[in-house]
């Protein structure tokens, strides 16, 4: 009998569907390698199971399997699943193919052992590489996607949970690390002491470790905790909720970078850091005159600057307009909510009719693909045009799966989160002026992430989904009735 080593390789994938079998387990790989072992009389000598993703080199147990494969030259026969377990990546299937001799048997693919199969185990590798390449990619873009929407895209630090596509505050660990801030802000302890304090207290790592001093002073300086958060070496507006407010965050900064012991901030300046100036586009800052007097004014970082400056008072009715932007009527609301239940429902339906579709194509290409086989055998066509034939069907139908597999996989209508959004849009320019500054800059905060500021005008960044809102209130169709509420700015 032939000697093999079999391979396999599982990387976790959520199934679609909870009684759906995995096809991809160790279970389902092993006996359809047994099986295919047994039917071409294979000893398989040594079996090799891999975690790793297959799409960059240095995996752990694959290179312990080249070690073996290379102890034992009588072996030169690895048995796989199919040929992107083995590798996506070229270097590992050059190693094996090229520069050790060793040949790869496919159980599900079951390619002939001659030119024509070593050709078509080449075009699959080469795929493989490409799909793989081709899905970081997407995941690049579907998490800057996240972090400009102010969605935190990876996991959540210590302190959050995941939670509804975004992170929530961790009800145990979330008040323990808010803690550790104020501790080291307003009292003497160490890194090590507040990495000794929370071991009794037992907060840990994502991972069950306790945490370092490492680990707290990065916890220290992660802007995540304020309501921002740094993705790829740039800094995005969070629409989490904050753990600490900006006054003791500055505060922890300027202890750890040296700068002393810091004083209890006195005051806090709610709409810092919300405004841009719309002349030189520094940022606006704020400072207390004659003791309790609040001014808003620009930083003139780049010189001389014509913004005025402004109360905090009379800045913060000019900053209503950012929500009267987005103001609606109940009748207004019933009648967008009304118009993206009918666009969610015909988006739905072509979904499904382009799912059917889709699954007709996919039985279709794999009928066709058998006929096209069992014309091979029967010498109707030539080894050679069934190759170029399969490998053509076999793309098509890889785009196919694709497409079918991120139809499935994108999000359902969330009614009530759209129901909460009008309801936002609708309550907020009323109840803003009820409420004292720091929940009136909170309340802008949720719907805009920046605002341009000249004497003349207001120009807010919308978030999304009050973006659309915003652009479908300035839409010719709009007909709102007079505001009865509206306060003067000056």
């Amino acid at each position: 009998m032939t000697k093999a080593v079999a391979y396999q390789r599982v990387s976790y994938t959520p199934k679609r569907n909870p009684g759906e079998p995995d096809r991809y387990s160790f279970e389902t790989q092993r006996d359809a390698l047994e099986v295919y072992a047994a039917r071409n009389s294979l000893e398989i000598v040594e079996t090799f199971i891999e975690l790793e993703s297959a799409s960059t080199p240095g995996r752990s147990v694959f290179d312990q399997m080249v070690e073996f494969l290379k102890a034992h030259p009588e072996v030169k026969m690895l048995l796989v699943y199919m040929i992107d377990r083995t590798a996506r990546n070229m270097y590992d299937w050059g190693l094996l193919v090229d520069k050790m001799g060793v040949t790869i048997r496919s159980a599900v693919e079951d390619l002939p052992d001659n030119p024509a199969g070593r050709l078509m185990s080449d075009n699959l590798a080469a795929y493989a590489r490409f799909y793989s390449a081709q899905l970081g990619e997407r995941t690049r873009d579907a998490l800057y996607t996240k972090a400009r929407s102010g969605i935190y895209p990876t996991y959540a630090p210590i302190g959050y949970l995941n939670e509804s596509r975004n992170i929530v505050i961790d009800p145990v660990n979330g008040p323990m690390v808010r803690e550790l801030f104020i501790r080291y802000a307003r009292t003497d302890d160490s890194l090590a002491g507040l990495a000794s304090w929370a071991k009794v207290r037992g907060i840990r790592s994502r991972y069950g470790h306790f945490m370092s001093k490492g680990v707290i002073h990065t916890i220290l300086q992660n802007p995540v905790y304020v309501g921002r958060f740094r993705w790829h070496n740039e800094i995005y507006e969070g629409s989490h909720e904050p753990l600490v407010n900006e006054s003791l965050f500055r505060a922890v900064q300027e202890k750890l970078h040296g700068r002393g012991t810091p004083k209890a901030t006195k005051h806090h300046f709610p709409y810092r850091g919300f405004l841009t100036c719309g002349y030189c586009g520094c940022r606006l800052t704020a400072e207390i005159k004659k003791g309790k007097y609040v001014y808003y004014h620009c930083t003139k970082s780049r010189g001389e600057c014509e913004q005025p400056y402004y109360s905090q008072d009379k800045l913060s009715l000019r900053l209503r307009t950012v929500l009267e932007g987005i103001r609606m009527t109940r009748a207004n609301a019933d009648e967008l909510m009304a118009l993206v239940l009918g666009d969610s429902e015909e988006l739905e339906r072509a979904r499904k009719e382009r799912k059917q579709l889709l699954k007709a194509e996919e039985k279709r290409l794999g009928e066709r693909m058998d006929a096209m086989y069992e014309d091979r055998l029967s010498g109707v066509i030539t080894e050679e045009q069934w190759i170029r034939r399969d490998s053509n069907h076999r793309g098509r139908l890889s785009v196919a799966r694709e497409e079918l597999a991120k139809l499935s996989c994108e999000a359902s209508f969330d009614k009530e989160a759209v129901e909460t959004t009008l309801e936002l849009a609708r309550r907020l320019p009323d109840l803003y002026l009820r409420k004292p500054h720091e929940e009136r800059a909170r309340a802008l905060r949720i719907v805009a992430s920046n605002c341009v500021l000249t004497a003349e005008n207001v120009d807010p960044v919308y978030r999304e989904p009050f973006a659309a809102i915003a652009k479908w209130r300035n839409c010719p169709a709009w007909l709102p009735g007079e505001d009865s509420n509206l306060q003067p700015f000056g």
